[in-house]
């Protein structure tokens, strides 16, 4: 779903939560968008003990 917005341009930011993974079963977000591909910049980085917090906003 979080595709099909991004390709509409609807998402002006994004906040991501990433929590490492060693069997590499997770889903890929950012496949199959259209091209040109929807551009945003790293706005905050939080460094947790268990996951690495990003804020994305919007060129």
């Amino acid at each position: 779903m979080i595709q099909q917005y991004l390709n509409l341009g609807a998402i002006d930011e994004l906040e991501i939560a990433l929590a490492p993974v060693l069997f590499g079963g997770g889903r890929r977000l950012f496949e199959n968008l259209r091209e040109p591909a929807p551009r945003f910049r790293i706005d905050r980085v939080l460094n947790g003990p268990a996951a690495t917090h990003l804020r994305y906003v919007r060129e």
